[in-house]
């Protein structure tokens, strides 16, 4: 397998400046945004794709008809969609940086996992001939067994 990662480790002093920018760039935006509820988020009206004209298209003729309804205001209609078009390409950039981050994360464990079968497979092979080796690769042995496993979190 390639090692396409882990040869370039950033510091512990860079990943937590990184950190703190995305907090910085999260507590900036927070004046403007609403995080939702995994219920709320799916009982949301969704805009239909390219239904920006639709928009823009009631608040004309609304302005023009002088029609206006109890609670729902044609700047506050174009505010919303100001506000979307605006965060669109925030949201795209986060979104790619997120992207970027889960396939290095894939990469790196892949990598790791690979190179971790690669040893256990040697280390079975040489633990046939030492009974003290045999005994150290015995939770390994126990985790790669079929059947239910014990979870190796708390130990």
């Amino acid at each position: 397998m390639k090692d396409r990662v882990g040869s370039n480790n950033p510091s512990p002093e860079t990943i937590e400046e990184v950190r703190g920018g995305i907090r910085t760039a999260a507590k900036k935006c927070e004046p403007f945004t609403q995080p939702l509820s995994t219920e709320e988020r799916s009982q949301a009206l969704k805009m239909r794709p390219n239904g920006e004209w639709i928009v823009e298209l009631m608040a004309t003729l609304a302005t023009r008809y002088g029609v206006s309804l109890p609670g729902i205001s044609v700047e506050g209609m174009r505010n919303d969609l100001a506000l979307a078009n605006q965060l669109q390409p925030v949201e795209a950039e986060t979104a790619a940086l997120a992207q970027t981050l889960s396939d290095t994360i894939l990469t790196a464990r892949s990598e790791c996992w690979w190179a971790a079968l690669a040893y256990y497979t040697t280390l079975v092979r040489i633990a046939d001939s030492d009974p003290v080796l045999a005994d150290a690769l015995k939770p390994a042995i126990d985790y790669f067994a079929t059947g239910k496993r014990k979870s190796r979190k708390s130990e």
